[in-house]
């Protein structure tokens, strides 16, 4: 590979990072401007939309102008995003994520930049550049005049509702790992000698339902889609009909264990930061399960030969 490719490849990919920064953009004021409860922000939101839309647009004619051959499309689950619901929006909230926005965009244009002002790509992310900067403006202005003060803490992103590509795959993971202990539980419902156990894995088994409920939850919050999970859940325990309920307490305790350790390494992955309170619930939650095993295990044995029968 010569230089003059090599540096082809570096603009190509430059140019794409900064369509899908666009394209998210983009998004995030379409939802905004059908959100905002004042006129005058809402008519803010939408010049904005245009705004991303035309960069995309140069963007793109760049990108084809370099030989660029790929189709570049927005997805959620490749690229990450904005997280911001579509109705009933906090005003404060999505001027804030708005600046925020326009401020990372300023550090990527200003980078870009530098690295191939000698080239006719160059004035291209310097205009961008320029744009990005007279956006800031805008909104600052907007701010104050809505909020009447000026803005605080300016900085670029926004952890809250910025997520990723992981946070994505850590709720996926999250799902078939919720799934599984919900069909283990379900299946000792039934399979269980004892009153008593079969009780506790009912409970178990509404809990867990719970969770999944949770993390869809979550994972519509970020991208506004449900949540596909490929496959269906395995059980790597399986407890036979009529099993001993020590048994198959055993079995759960251990499920748990592997779960809380799932969950605690997943915790460390995560870039959204509201995710990260929901996979620390769960931390929490499989905790209380561990000890609740325990204390049903602990029962049961002291029952011994009294136990009723199903």
């Amino acid at each position: 590979m010569n230089a003059n490719t090599e540096n082809t490849n570096i603009v190509l990919d430059d140019i794409k990072t900064a369509l899908i920064s666009e394209m998210i953009s983009y998004e995030f004021y379409s939802h905004s401007s059908i959100s905002a409860n004042l006129i005058s922000v809402m008519h803010a939101f939408q010049d904005m939309m245009q705004e991303e839309e035309k960069h995309v647009n140069w963007l793109k004619k760049e990108y084809e102008k370099l030989g660029g051959t790929e189709k570049i499309e927005y997805d959620h689950c490749e690229y990450g995003g904005i997280a911001l619901p579509m109705l009933d929006i906090d005003l404060v909230t999505a001027l804030d994520v708005a600046m925020k926005e326009e401020s990372s965009s300023i550090k990527m244009y200003n980078d870009f930049f530098d690295r191939h002002k000698d080239s006719t790509s160059g004035k291209l992310f310097e205009t961008l550049l320029g744009d990005e900067k007279k956006h800031v403006e805008n909104w600052e202005a907007i701010y104050k005049d809505v909020l009447g003060y000026d803005t605080i803490g300016n900085n670029p992103g926004n952890e809250v509702y910025r997520f990723t590509k992981e946070d994505i795959e850590i709720i996926k993971a999250a799902l078939q790992a919720e799934k599984k202990a919900f069909a283990f539980y379900n299946n000792a419902v039934n399979s269980v000698n004892e009153i008593d156990g079969m009780h506790a894995f009912q409970h178990m088994a509404w809990e867990e339902e719970m969770h999944v409920k949770k993390l869809e939850s979550e994972y519509y919050r970020l991208i506004k889609q449900k949540p596909e999970v490929e496959g269906n859940p395995e059980q790597t325990s399986n407890i036979k009909n009529d099993s001993d309920a020590l048994f198959a307490l055993d079995l759960a305790i251990k499920e748990e264990k592997n779960s809380l350790q799932r969950y605690l390494d997943l915790e460390g992955r995560c870039v959204n930061s509201k995710l990260k309170e929901v996979i620390w619930e769960m931390i929490e939650s499989e905790w209380e399960h561990i000890n609740q095993w325990r204390r049903t295990h602990k029962a049961i044995k002291e029952k011994g030969e009294g136990l009723m029968r199903v």
